[in-house]
């Protein structure tokens, strides 16, 4: 029963959390200019990207190393924090040499209100996967299900407030905002829920941890930025282009498809952290 439960939980998370992106999108596109839902699609595939690069795989290698470790508060630090340290200072350099880089890269606006936002979003997102797949570990199902509904829940319920009931003025920042909120919702949530698992937090880098980890975890980032480029690769083709509206097009079509590719989700949930917890335990495979 208890397996059948998690199994449940492990399956609702990319199930619920799809159909409420979905529903989103779509009021999106009746409320919004074409070119806007394409802009904040963007965001999402440079969060995308951003993660693969500078988390150095060290998220994969926390999933490999997660049952070998007695102390798993300090294996999350060395896996958490190397990478968000570079990606901070690659932020900080960033915005110090072009305050609009990033949102004129993007968007084709020159705007630091953007940028900072989007660069909001990218470090939430960062420690999110962290603090998300600790609690995957942990085998707390339906805590990492909500960590997955959380955010397409809040964004949902925002744009139906802000755009639908207050009827605020459609304003491309505005929806970054909100965007932001619901990925800082889910980050909120994401610390709550680690507490209850977390033991004796410090910050106790260890050079040998680190290495462990990195050696296994490099190598990922060439397949995952592949992965990236095949999946992406039409999106950021769109956007060199400045065709907003047929990326907004191809957003959508994507997402409508998202049906299609939920139990393979699923399955990658459940099947990678079982095959190292039995790894881990010596189980003849």
């Amino acid at each position: 029963m208890t397996k059948n439960k998690h199994l449940f939980y492990y399956a609702i998370g990319p199930i619920i959390g799809g159909l409420f992106q979905l529903v989103a999108l779509q009021i999106l596109s009746w409320l919004f200019e074409s070119n806007f839902v394409g802009m904040l699609s963007l965001v999402l595939i440079v969060t995308n990207f951003s993660l693969l690069i500078f988390s150095l795989g060290l998220d994969q290698s926390l999933a490999r190393e997660f049952h070998h470790h007695e102390d798993k508060t300090l294996l999350l630090i060395n896996a958490l924090f190397p990478g968000l340290i570079f990606l901070i200072i690659f932020l900080i350099v960033l915005f110090s040499f072009s305050p609009d880089a990033l949102s004129y890269a993007l968007f084709d606006i020159s705007s630091f209100e953007a940028g900072i936002l989007v660069a909001s979003c990218i470090c939430f997102e960062f420690c999110i996967r962290f603090l998300s797949l600790q609690l995957r570990m942990h085998e707390k199902a339906f805590e990492y299900s909500l960590i997955q509904i959380i955010p397409r829940l809040v964004f949902l319920i925002l744009i139906i407030l802000f755009f639908l009931i207050l009827d605020f003025e459609r304003d491309f920042i505005l929806l970054i905002y909100l965007h932001t909120f619901s990925v800082l919702s889910a980050l909120f949530f994401s610390f709550i829920l680690n507490i209850r698992i977390t033991q004796n937090f410090k910050i106790n880098f260890e050079k040998s941890i680190f290495l462990k980890l990195f050696k296994f975890g490099a190598p990922l980032i060439i397949s995952g930025i592949a992965i990236w480029g095949i999946n992406s690769f039409d999106k950021v083709i769109l956007r060199t282009t400045e065709q907003f509206d047929q990326l907004a097009l191809v957003s959508i079509a994507v997402t409508l498809g998202y049906g299609a590719t939920f139990l393979s989700s699923i399955f990658n949930t459940i099947w990678t952290p079982l095959v190292y917890k039995w790894d881990a335990k010596g189980m003849d495979m």
